[in-house]
């Protein structure tokens, strides 16, 4: 519909019974069914290519890996022979047009907070971090709104929080 026959349409029609007003429920019910096709459809779409993806991905790494395995051993070789650069984090060996790099790994710590937390506790308490957070919902209940701002019982002003007025929002739910 072009744009000037639905304005025209929006002058002309008015709700004013029921009826009319089932006949937008009914208009806008099929947007939403037609908004949802359409991104279902997508989402379809989007995950076929993200499947491609991930096997094109698994295929490159894959082969990657083969060729990389092929370099281990002349890299070790390359070590034994003293041609390559050590620091105290990596052994490097350089190609005309790449690096082959060896990084030395720190420990993995599998950790259980659970059990760590309690030994922290009690025998290294200033290594316990302790988040704190205001309870706004609690505090809601204990103050009133004064313009744009928040005040106690005892009409003190609560720093921290200013008030913004909003409109009320109009809905239309669709079965």
């Amino acid at each position: 519909m072009s744009e000037i026959l639905q304005e025209e349409t929006r002058e002309r029609f008015t709700v004013d019974n029921d009826m009319k007003a089932e006949w937008c429920v009914s208009k806008i019910r099929k947007v939403r069914a037609e908004q949802k096709r359409e991104r279902d459809e997508l989402l379809r779409q989007m995950q076929f290519y993200q499947d491609q993806m991930a096997i094109i991905d698994k295929q490159a790494d894959e082969e990657a890996a083969f060729f990389e395995s092929m370099l281990i051993p002349y890299f070790a070789e390359r070590m034994e022979s003293g041609f390559t650069k050590s620091t105290k984090t990596q052994t490097t060996y350089k190609l005309p047009t790449a690096k082959l790099i060896l990084k030395k790994q720190g420990p993995k710590f599998d950790r259980k907070d659970d059990e760590l937390l309690p030994w922290l506790k009690a025998n290294r308490p200033e290594l316990v971090k302790v988040e704190e957070s205001p309870n706004w919902a609690e505090l809601k209940k204990t103050v009133t709104v004064v313009g744009d701002s928040v005040v106690t019982k005892d009409g003190e002003v609560v720093p921290g929080v200013k008030v913004t007025e909003q409109e009320d929002e109009f809905k239309v739910e669709v079965n």
